[in-house]
This record gives C-alpha cells, sequence and structure tokens, in this order.
C-alpha cells in the first residue's frame, strides 16, 4: 500500500484542547493566561521559540482553552495573509468578529475606515525615494537615466504640493486616529475577560509586513482590555527589523512592541525520560496518521537518540517520519541516523553521498566521541556508525569488536554498499 508523505494538521478537541499533550505544555497556558487577566490595561505578550518546535500547536490550544474560559479569542496566520496591502485591514477583520453590539461594530469599521486614511500614501513616498536612489547609480546611463531625472524633478515638484495638504489635513487625521481608537476602546471594554488576538507565524512574513504588524498592534490597537500574542522566532524578527531600517538594535527596537517575552521550552530542554518517552510516542502518532497503524518499531527506537544529539525539532520529526516511510521497509540504526542527518545537517549529508573521505571519517570520530561508555547501547551504536564512515572512507575493520558491532547493527550486510543502498533510498539514487 502507498501511504501519503505529508501530514495534514491535527483537529483540535475544543473540550479538550490540550489532547494528546506528551510534553505537559497545557501546564504553560495557565501561567499564560494569569498574565493576560492581569493586563486590564492591554500590552502584547511575545512567545519565542525556533522554527519548528511547535509554536502554532501550543498557540492554537491555548487560544482554544482561552475561548472554553469565556475569552474573546481571533487567531490570525500572518504568513498565509502578508499578501494584504496594510496589517492594520487584517488585524481590523479579525477583531470585528468579537464585537456583539452592531452599532458600535459599524461605527468602529467605519472609523478604521478614517484611521487608515491618516496613513501616508506609500506610493508617493516610494516614488520620490526610487527615483532618488536610481540616479545614485553609476551604471544609469542615456535616455533612461534623463528619463528618470525628468520624472524624478516632477516628483519633487509634485511632492511640495502633496506636503501642503498633508499639513493642512494632519490635525484632522490625528483626530481620525484618536476616534478610532477611543471607539475600539469602548467596544473591547464590553467583553467580560480580555480579549486576545494571536498573531502567529509573523517571523516567516515579508520582512516590511512583519514589523509593519507590530508597529500597527502598538500604534493603533493599544487599548484596554486587548490582549495581543504574538508567536514568533523572536531571533528571525530581529533581523526583519534590521532588514527594514538597517543598522540598528532589532531587539531593543522590539523591545518597544513588546511588554514580556516567554521562551517556549523546545523538545531537547526536556529531560531524557520525559523526552524519550514523548519522542517515541509522538513518533508513533505521526507515522500512525500516515500509514494508519503503529509500524516501524526499530525507526522509533532508535530515532529518538538523534532529537538532543542533533537538536532536532517537533517539524524536523515529522520530516523524518516521511524519509523512513519513503524509504519503504527498510528500517534500523543506520537508516535512523541518515535520516537524521538528512533532516538536520543536510549539507553534510549531501557531502557523504558525494563520498567526502575527510567528512567520513570526521563524523566517525565526531560519533566515537559522543559516548563514554562503549560498552553501553548508545555507545556502542555511535561506534558501529563510526565504522561505517571509516569504511566507506576506505579504511580497513579490523579491530574485531568493531567488527562485531557493525555485523549485528546491519546483520551481517556489507557496511559499504549498505551505506550507499540506504541513503540512496532517502535520495535521488546516485550513479556509482
Amino acid at each position: 500500500m502507498t501511504h501519503p508523505l505529508s501530514f495534514r494538521p491535527p483537529t483540535i478537541n475544543p473540550e479538550q484542547p490540550f489532547e494528546g499533550d506528551g510534553l505537559s505544555r497545557s501546564t504553560l497556558a495557565k501561567p499564560l493566561t494569569s498574565f493576560v487577566n492581569r493586563l486590564r490595561n492591554g500590552g502584547t505578550i511575545g512567545i519565542d521559540a525556533a522554527w519548528g518546535e511547535g509554536k502554532t500547536w501550543f498557540g492554537a490550544r491555548w487560544a482554544a482553552q482561552l475561548r472554553q474560559e469565556g475569552h474573546k479569542v481571533a487567531y490570525i496566520d500572518a504568513f498565509e495573509n502578508d499578501f494584504a496591502e496594510d496589517p492594520f485591514l487584517l488585524v481590523m477583520s479579525s477583531l470585528l468578529p468579537l464585537i456583539e453590539n452592531p452599532d458600535v461594530k459599524a461605527t468602529l469599521a467605519k472609523r478604521a475606515g478614517g484611521a487608515l486614511r491618516a496613513f501616508a500614501p506609500a506610493g508617493v513616498k516610494t516614488l520620490i525615494n526610487l527615483g532618488g536612489k536610481i540616479l545614485r547609480q553609476n551604471d544609469i546611463v542615456g535616455d533612461f537615466a534623463d528619463a528618470v531625472a525628468e520624472v524624478s524633478q516632477d516628483m519633487a515638484e509634485g511632492s511640495s504640493k502633496w506636503i501642503e495638504k498633508r499639513l493642512t489635513a494632519f490635525d484632522e487625521e490625528k483626530k481620525s486616529v484618536i476616534r478610532f481608537r477611543e471607539t475600539l476602546a469602548e467596544a473591547i471594554a464590553a467583553c467580560a475577560e480580555p480579549a486576545v488576538v494571536f498573531i502567529d507565524e509573523l517571523d516567516r512574513c515579508r520582512p516590511s509586513f512583519a514589523v509593519t504588524m507590530v508597529e500597527r498592534v502598538k500604534h493603533l490597537f493599544d487599548v484596554p482590555n486587548l490582549v495581543f500574542v504574538l508567536l514568533l522566532n523572536r531571533t528571525q524578527l530581529e533581523q526583519s527589523i534590521q532588514g527594514v531600517y538597517g543598522a540598528i538594535d532589532g531587539s531593543a527596537y522590539l523591545g518597544k512592541f513588546v511588554n514580556i517575552w516567554f521562551r517556549l521550552p523546545t523538545l531537547s530542554t526536556f529531560g531524557t525520560q520525559t523526552r524519550g518517552a514523548f519522542t517515541k510516542q509522538m513518533t508513533a502518532t505521526m507515522i500512525e496518521r500516515l500509514t494508519g497503524t503503529v509500524a516501524y518499531p526499530d525507526f522509533l527506537e532508535t530515532i529518538q537518540y538523534w532529537v538532543p544529539i542533533l537538536g532536532m525539532s517537533l517539524r524536523d520529526l515529522e520530516r523524518a517520519c516521511v524519509l523512513q516511510l519513503a524509504a519503504g521497509d527498510e528500517q534500523g540504526v543506520l537508516l535512523s541516523y541518515l535520516i537524521a542527518t538528512k533532516v538536520k545537517q543536510p549539507a553534510d549529508f549531501a557531502a557523504l553521498r558525494r563520498g567526502d573521505q575527510t567528512l567520513h571519517i570526521n563524523r566517525a570520530i565526531w560519533l566515537e566521541q559522543l559516548f563514554s561508555d562503549r560498552n553501553q547501547h548508545p555507545g556502542r551504536m555511535c561506534w558501529a556508525l563510526g565504522s561505517v564512515h571509516r569504511a566507506v572512507a576506505g579504511n580497513t575493520i579490523a579491530d574485531e569488536q568493531r567488527k562485531s558491532e557493525v555485523a549485528a547493527m546491519l546483520n551481517g550486510r556489507d557496511p559499504v554498499s549498505t551505506f550507499w543502498r540506504l541513503s540512496d533510498k532517502i535520495d535521488l539514487p546516485l550513479a556509482r
């Protein structure tokens, strides 16, 4: 039977949002909810974790739990919607359904339009700036340069009239923003508990969209009883800020917009027993979702060792499961190791496939140094894997203990041909 090689997001049980929570992340939701309930004056919470560490899984379930507890909740996938012209519209479209009073909702929608008109026409400013930047390029010559100069001059002359108009309208636009915030505050004040807006995947958006989003949240939606939760990779968003504004301190700038940060514990930070049990349970669940049954017992048993060693995330585990299925009926210590290497260290995997002898030896040395006790299972496993690398690099395995370990791991098969055969199973086969 051919099994699918991609996952659909698991459904959330609204009655038990944290069902199947092998890492007990429901315990994190309780103190976070306490913080939300104490942010009666409004504010923004940042939940930081690397890509693939379960931010969306946790955020979606915490949002469901908050709804259970009486909070008005909106959930925005920023990456899915970063085609929008301005994130203000995205946030407003998510907030309006939370407001029950139809008259207040209509007034807020109307005043949102006034607030939106208060933003500077970016198109005009962009054209003026673009003209100036183009003229400063040394490789712009001939008629094109003359045309750009003419357009830029026209824009410069037109911009003075635009600025005069803007100055005249500035006071009214300020009042429009104030009226919008007052109406928004009135609407949200009707909520018995603080309303919560989750913004997920912000770090994956276009840098300009991501930065504008956090700025809009602070400048336009910072009202009492409204809390924003940003689910993101903080480092990545700080880099986006620097990409937009240049050589500034991205961390300090982002700190202006987020009241309090929390770091989501990663899979690698849990204790050995908890992590091992969870990894096996989660991997079995993933395999079952793809195949309809719990299969590949050797894979379930051995992939867990590479989670802490390589710092594998939950998304990395998903990709590992897909590669195991792609390998068909094959499984075992060497295949699990190759899968983990391809998922987490793709450049090394590619070099090993090219036959890089130096890397094969270096990987052997690294594996042999991972565990001090060669007689325990993890140490014995890594020594055997190191011996495979040495064999692929052209070294003869003379040590009898090494031969015995490799033979036991590979069921007596030749290590070199087995390495190439298994690596071909999870990549495009190479001609040799």
